[in-house]
């Protein structure tokens, strides 16, 4: 494995790349949310937002 791909694999769990994740699930919520309308638009953005939440409790909890 090259040293580029191992770096990638190795911060993959870090709590850096959990909180660009976390943030880019909320982003999601706040799209569906805010921006887009429907049915869908409105399970999806729950949906998001839960799991963000969760991410972002996991984080700060750890």
């Amino acid at each position: 494995m090259s040293t580029l791909t191992r770096q990638l694999v190795d911060a993959w769990g870090t709590r850096t790349a959990r909180a660009i994740g976390a943030v880019i699930v909320l982003g999601f919520a706040g799209y569906y949310l805010l921006l887009d309308a429907g049915t869908f638009a409105l399970a999806g953005g729950v949906v998001f937002l839960a799991t963000g939440a969760l991410m972002l409790y996991d984080l700060l909890v750890e």
